[in-house]
């Protein structure tokens, strides 16, 4: 009998997860807009509550990566 391979899965990043090195602004939007995207989907994509949605997805992620969010506000 031939066994299909298991995959392995590397653990999800977790909300107290933190990362020191800066990362692209690219890929950074791309985590926010998926983030923001699953909490209009967790409410059954509601209208109204977009900007609520973004913010608190920004928020969180940025959390992951702060010496990005300290970059962030030196461009400011």
């Amino acid at each position: 009998m031939i066994k299909a391979k298991e995959s392995v899965q590397k653990p999800a990043l977790k909300v107290e997860d933190t990362v020191t090195q800066p990362i692209d602004e690219e890929a950074l939007r791309a985590m926010i807009v998926e983030a923001a995207y699953l909490k209009a989907e967790n409410r059954g994509f509601a209208p109204g509550r977009e900007m609520e949605d973004w913010l608190e997805a920004e928020k969180e992620i940025l959390s992951r990566f702060p010496s990005q969010a300290k970059a962030d506000d030196d461009k400011s």
